[in-house]
């Protein structure tokens, strides 16, 4: 390459590598704020779930079971959510590697 074009390339890989690094960031924050959700109602199903043994179970009221289920199925989309995330932060790792190379 020649010495004129090197200045340009650095800026470029530069800005290549300051979009992936926002972009894991937002990543990781993104996977924080979805793993404290599904914390959160993994908390409250237990609880629920206590409840609903310390009853009987069988007299639950059927708002509680709806509640259950709603909540049993956003805990499973929360998990997809985040498998999905980590996907997203192991390509955008392996895109950052290829510019730091470049580098």
């Amino acid at each position: 390459m020649p010495e004129s074009e090197r200045p340009e390339r650095e800026r470029e890989i530069s800005a290549a590598f300051d979009r992936l690094t926002s972009a894991v960031e937002q990543v990781l924050a993104e996977y924080g704020s979805i793993r404290e959700r599904a914390q959160t109602l993994e908390s409250e199903y237990e609880s629920l779930r206590s409840a609903l043994a310390g009853s009987g179970g069988s007299d639950a009221p059927a708002d509680l079971d709806e509640r259950l289920s709603r909540m049993a199925e956003e805990n499973r989309r929360l998990r997809d959510t985040l498998v999905e995330a980590r996907d997203r932060a192991a390509r955008l790792r392996s895109r950052l590697a290829v510019v730091e190379d470049e580098v």
